[in-house]
């Protein structure tokens, strides 16, 4: 990655550096989408129901959990092991996407913001420290759900929200 990139991220304070990872997790996102459609892979893996407390756990619980389970504690751990950064990230990629084993398409999603979470987490954490690393990667992980959870209820995609 260029130094001053590098650089520049490093000393963003946390609030612009969630807009930034969100909007880099965006942009990355639709990208993999449309070479993945193109490719005739796609995600048919949307049930046309879906229940508020899904839409609860996918924005609060779930980006929380697998920030903790598949970036902080993996990075931490890799890294006393491992001297390559770029390996402890695919690393803590290939987990995050294999947590998401609903069809190769939502796997590689995974793995594509697995990469995005674990750079973010390693690269906020050198001047702004662990603890908000973490939270920094949960809130970008929380936006990362809210996205396509509204486009598809906005768009219809769901025939029905229940409260279970």
């Amino acid at each position: 990655m260029n130094t001053k990139l590098l650089t520049w991220l490093e000393n963003l304070r946390t609030a612009p550096f969630v807009l930034f990872g969100f909007l880099a997790y965006f942009l990355i996102s639709f990208i993999v989408g449309i070479v993945m459609i193109s490719a005739g892979m796609s995600s048919n893996q949307i049930d046309s129901e879906i229940s508020y407390w899904y839409i609860f756990l996918a924005i609060t619980i779930a980006p929380v959990a697998e920030t903790y389970f598949f970036q902080k504690l993996p990075i931490e751990f890799l890294e006393k092991r491992i001297k390559s950064v770029a390996v402890v990230i695919l690393i803590s990629a290939a987990l995050f996407g294999i947590l998401h084993l609903k069809g190769f398409f939502v796997v590689i999603q995974g793995i594509v913001m697995g990469t995005i979470f674990a750079a973010a987490y390693i690269v906020h954490r050198k001047n702004h420290g662990a603890k908000r690393a973490f939270w920094a990667v949960a809130i970008i992980h929380s936006l990362a759900n809210i996205l396509p959870l509204t486009l598809r209820i906005l768009s219809g995609v769901y025939d029905k929200i229940s409260i279970v």
